[in-house]
């Protein structure tokens, strides 16, 4: 009986194997059977160099899947790096659209400044001749008892429309000066006291018509280096604000100085805030309340913590509701001296400068 031949190791590894897509290996596998083929004749030898060549292709093979790996991993890098290039560019797009959008924004905002700033200069003009026909009128009918009979309310109320009215076109050309960055401040020594002394008595008529009486407090005069215009403009809006939501109510002005720090408190007898609106009317366009009778842009209090901040001090607000509201104006008395003026131990010590 004729007996079936075993098939050599070799010819099983090249069954197993296949044709590879590798050169060389390719190459070693259609060898395969030439060289079984020779080691027939030598039976003892074939064993061993089967085992040789099938170790050869082992590690032909492996060679062979490391680099195909390699290959596919290459390839992936290179997708990755198209697909960021693609997000970079995308990014970048975005990024000059939004600079774009911006520099627009800018150009807008610096018109909408122009704008404010020329239309609030122009009205200035008008106003203040206006104020003096007023104030003519108001002068000749005191001196006639029967004129000032028939048209003395009458002129009153027209002095006060012109006195909110060119309060409201201050207050827009500082909104448009301090979004701008164009506010300027000029110092020069000053004692508090006497700015609130002038504001008070500046404020006499439309304190009478309001039916507020003033209380002011000092026990000694503050002295500081200050913008004495911007001084002014913040009794000037507290005392408004106060006027306005404590009508026919007592107001408390202190001007008091400590640890080289002036303080500006103004409590009214009014509503009071709730303690949410009490940071927000700090904000531009921002009103206490809308209570009939209480005009105004809502600038007011917006410009007093701006114009207070740039003098490096700061501004709050204490009150509950139905106990009225405390401002508190903090200024520093010698924030900002030059260092080219001299002695300045007057300015800590709250005493009149050295004449």
């Amino acid at each position: 009986m004729h007996r079936r031949q075993e098939p050599s190791p070799i010819s099983q590894f090249r069954r197993r194997i296949g044709a590879s897509q590798f050169p060389l290996v390719s190459l070693v596998v259609a060898c395969v059977p030439a060289v079984d083929e020779r080691l027939s004749g030598v039976p003892e030898h074939r064993p061993m160099v089967g085992t040789l060549l099938c170790l050869l292709l082992l590690a032909l093979a492996a060679v062979a899947a490391a680099v195909l790996s390699a290959q596919r991993a290459k390839a992936k890098v290179r997708e990755t790096e198209s697909s960021l290039q693609a997000v970079v560019e995308q990014r970048k797009h975005a990024e000059d659209e939004r600079a774009h959008a911006v520099e627009e924004l800018q150009a807008m905002l610096r018109a909408r400044n122009d704008f404010l700033a020329a239309t609030s200069h122009d009205l200035k003009t008008p106003l203040t001749a206006l104020r003096l026909q007023i104030e003519s009128l108001v002068r000749q009918a005191q001196s006639d008892v029967s004129w000032s009979r028939k048209i003395g309310p009458g002129l009153d109320r027209a002095a006060r429309s012109i006195a909110r009215m060119a309060q409201m076109v201050d207050s827009l050309l500082d909104l448009s000066r301090i979004q701008s960055g164009t506010l300027q401040l000029k110092y020069e020594d000053l004692n508090a006291v006497d700015v609130a002394t002038d504001v008070v008595d500046r404020f006499g008529a439309q304190l009478a018509w309001a039916g507020c009486n003033v209380h002011l407090h000092a026990r000694m005069p503050v002295w500081g280096r200050w913008d004495r215009l911007r001084v002014e403009q913040i009794l000037t809006n507290l005392l408004s604000n106060a006027m306005k939501y404590a009508h026919e109510k007592p107001i408390d002005l202190d001007v008091e100085s400590d640890d080289g720090t002036a303080r500006i408190r103004m409590r009214d007898h009014g509503p009071g805030i709730s303690a949410e609106d009490q940071s927000r009317i700090f904000g531009r366009f921002e009103r206490g309340s809308e209570r009939p009778g209480v005009q105004g842009l809502g600038l007011g209090l917006w410009i007093v913590r701006q114009v207070a901040q740039a003098m490096h001090g700061r501004v709050w607000v204490e009150s509950r509701i139905g106990e009225g509201a405390t401002f508190t104006v903090e200024l520093p008395i010698a924030a900002q001296i030059d260092a080219g003026d001299g002695n300045l131990s007057h300015l800590a010590t709250g005493t009149p400068p050295p004449s």
